[in-house]
């Protein structure tokens, strides 16, 4: 029996041992698992089903901890396009039935998962030697963060302290070009 939201119980154990195997200091061998987790959920899921989309998310950090940085920001940036889709078909959705709230917008959990995947790949493209892309991520979910979530919420200190970080380093990397 599956719920379409992590699939078969032989998926959840699965990505459950693909999870301590990288947690293990086996990173390379997590993502073997996670690849192949992912290639069978999309196939029988599709794309935007969110247990593929939060396998999608666990492979690119497993990728990305095994030194691929480039390939953790392909995962995450294609994952956040196929999410971005996802909430914008739903929130055109709710908008269009009449007897839906006509200013619906993507459940918490959806959007605190696109709040978790930009974070990450803002991270990632940072790491990969793109802290001017990683700065622009980060403004950009700031800014998305301070319309939708409480002033004291503790992902708003995470985004502006990530973001700190990556604009010291952004300076950092221009100053050293210049010498």
């Amino acid at each position: 029996m599956t719920d379409g939201r992590t699939g078969p119980p032989d998926f959840t154990l699965r990505r459950t041992a693909a999870e301590w195997q990288g947690k293990a200091g086996d990173a390379a061998g997590a993502v073997v698992v996670y690849r192949q987790l992912v290639d069978e959920q999309v196939r029988m899921f599709g794309l935007e089903n969110p247990g593929a989309f939060d396998t999608r998310f666990r492979f690119g950090h497993w990728l990305g901890e095994s030194g691929d940085t480039r390939g953790v920001v392909t995962v995450l940036t294609n994952l956040l396009s196929d999410q971005l889709r996802l909430e914008s078909r739903e929130i055109a959705r709710d908008s269009r039935n009449t007897w839906s709230n006509p200013y619906a917008v993507a459940t918490d959990t959806d959007r605190s998962e696109v709040f978790r995947t930009r974070a990450a790949l803002a991270c990632w493209r940072g790491r990969s030697g793109d802290p001017r892309g990683a700065v622009a991520l980060l403004s950009d979910l700031l800014n998305q963060q301070l319309r939708v979530l409480r002033p004291d919420h503790p992902d708003l200190a995470t985004t502006q302290q990530a973001l700190t970080y990556w604009r010291q380093h952004s300076r950092g990397r221009r100053w050293l070009r210049g010498r």
